[in-house]
């Protein structure tokens, strides 16, 4: 099977925000870890896992983006929300 590998740009997908950004990096090497282990013919229960673990950090993630957003006064917060949601 065929891998594909995320690469973090810098001026492409930083935004500034050390915690933010080292998360955004962190989702990324999680989907290549995913990625290389499918490429390599993990199990089923091996690729759950990873699923598992992806989705836990970018629950986290979120959280703690939606946190930051609503202690700045970001004003597209509630919709930033809904987008989340629909990601989960």
């Amino acid at each position: 099977m065929q891998k594909f590998h995320l690469v973090w740009d810098e001026g492409r997908h930083a935004l500034g925000i050390p915690s933010i950004d080292r998360e955004h990096r962190g989702m990324m090497n999680l989907v290549n870890e995913l990625s290389e282990a499918v490429a390599h013919g993990c199990s089923y229960e091996q690729a759950h896992l990873q699923m598992e673990k992806i989705l836990d950090f970018v629950s986290d993630h979120f959280a703690h983006e939606e946190a930051m957003m609503r202690q700045y006064g970001f004003p597209g917060l509630e919709q930033h929300i809904v987008e989340h949601k629909k990601l989960l």
